[in-house]
């Protein structure tokens, strides 16, 4: 826990005293080394490394046994795990189903928060409960146009206690995750196309004479 102090004089009758208020800073610095991240050390990755990455310094700055940077796949029904933290020994599937998980209503909503029993809530989400997955929070991540394409999420083998408010943490990540995500979907589009255009090309050049395009 951080503390932030401040002691001011006040006068009481002849005599001065001494007021001191402690506040506690510690999401406020949570919130600072994560912007002070994704400036400094995430600005240089990118691609599938860069999602590694963000799923760690996240980790670290929440505390969080797992952290997972997913792209929503084109059924809009499940989603393709580009980056992971999770705890030793443990597997995880790389492509899971929307339906009956929390990540459902981060897509739906752009974010969910569940501070306990995660594994009770949503007894079918089996890539959760394999995990022991008792808090969970998630942010969808956004194209330019505002439609969801991802989501990254945090969560933990306890509960999480009343002062820790990892939402603000999420969002500076998923700003920076939902840009890294459209710009390699795009990339992706455009060898896609590439390579659909060389083979169209190749065909009708092996083609019979007379073909015109």
């Amino acid at each position: 826990v951080m503390v932030e102090l401040s002691v001011s004089p006040v006068r009481d009758g002849n005599a001065w005293r001494a007021v001191a208020i402690a506040r506690d800073i510690t999401e406020r610095k949570k919130a600072e080394e994560a912007l002070r991240l994704v400036a400094e050390e995430l600005s240089v990755e990118s691609g599938a490394d860069f999602f590694q990455a963000a799923a760690q310094g996240l980790a670290k700055l929440l505390g969080a046994d797992c952290v997972l940077v997913g792209s929503l796949v084109a059924d809009r029904q499940s989603v393709m795990v580009v980056g992971l933290v999770a705890p030793d020994g443990v597997a995880c599937d790389k492509r899971y189903t929307l339906s009956g998980t929390p990540c459902a209503h981060v897509i739906e909503k752009g974010y969910a928060l569940y501070t306990s029993s995660v594994a009770a809530l949503f007894p079918e989400a089996q890539t959760f409960t394999g995990l022991g997955v008792e808090a969970y929070a998630g942010v969808s991540l956004i194209d330019s146009a505002g439609n969801p394409i991802g989501i990254i999420a945090a969560m933990w083998r306890r509960p999480l206690e009343e002062n820790e408010h990892p939402e603000p943490v999420l969002r500076i990540f998923s700003g920076r995750a939902g840009a890294e995500l459209a710009r390699s979907r795009s990339d992706t589009n455009l060898r896609e196309s590439e390579r659909a255009r060389r083979t169209l090309s190749y065909a009708v050049e092996q083609g019979p004479s007379g073909v015109v395009i």
